[in-house]
């Protein structure tokens, strides 16, 4: 993908007018990140024999007693995924096409009226670069909490200066 993205981005940049080119090299990277993260957020995880490496927080829940240990560990997984795996999904697609999809879209169709304006191309440019940036960043976050689950380290969420989200694995109760 990233191959793509950087092809698309030098052809583009050599040569303008084929600007449909880097539009559709774009949109299907887009595409690409959102339908792959979609499969982590969205389909419920398979079933595995592995044993966990840390003590199941479920083990000890009243509704998981009579569950052998692939149930906990599917509940669990079935939790992060539900709890964090999806909602950074969700807000990755969000910002993809919120912000910068319809920052692009406006861009492009009123490209004379807002070259025109006080500020030219610095409102809506800017914009989508925010929501494809910011939509790269939680589809990353996405990743990282399915590698987390698969690798059952309990990703959860953390913040950096109260705005910018981020994965964090624990293992035994400590942070890392």
């Amino acid at each position: 993908i990233a191959a793509s993205a950087a092809a698309t981005v030098a052809v583009y940049a050599s040569l303008r007018q084929f600007y449909a080119v880097f539009l559709l090299g774009y949109g299907s990277t887009v595409v690409a990140i959102t339908m792959w993260t979609g499969q982590l957020a969205l389909r419920p995880r398979q079933r595995s024999n592995r044993q966990p490496s840390t003590p199941s927080m479920l083990q000890s829940h009243p509704l998981c007693a009579d569950k052998g240990q692939d149930d906990v560990i599917a509940a669990e997984a079935e939790a992060i995924r539900v709890g964090l795996i999806r909602p950074l999904w969700v807000a990755a697609v969000l910002s993809y096409i919120c912000c910068g999809g319809i920052a692009w879209v406006c861009d492009f169709l009123l490209c004379s009226v807002v070259a025109s304006s006080p500020l030219g191309d610095f409102v809506l440019h800017p914009l989508w670069h925010f929501g494809a940036g910011t939509g790269t960043w939680l589809a990353i976050q996405v990743i990282a909490a399915a590698r987390g689950e698969a690798l059952r380290a309990r990703p959860r969420l953390q913040w950096a200066l109260q705005i910018l989200p981020y994965v964090v694995y624990t293992y035994n109760d400590k942070s890392a």
